[in-house]
């Protein structure tokens, strides 16, 4: 079963902004556009993407072992 203390701080982990929310805001609130904010984000995924393909393919255990 599963303990209501883990479920609070599973809860906490996930509805808490990141780093990443925490850039993206900063890049709308300087420049006032969302073009700088867009380039951010399409970065933060094409990066989550890479690395799940390379995580999928084993290229990460091979880079690490080595």
């Amino acid at each position: 079963m599963i303990s209501w203390l883990f479920l609070a701080s599973s809860l906490a982990v996930v509805t808490v902004p990141g780093p990443d929310t925490a850039l993206v805001t900063r890049l709308v609130l300087r420049h006032a556009r969302r073009a700088p904010a867009l380039v951010a984000a399409a970065g933060m995924i094409s990066a989550g993407v890479l690395h799940v393909t390379l995580s999928i393919t084993g290229v990460s255990l091979v880079l690490r072992t080595s």
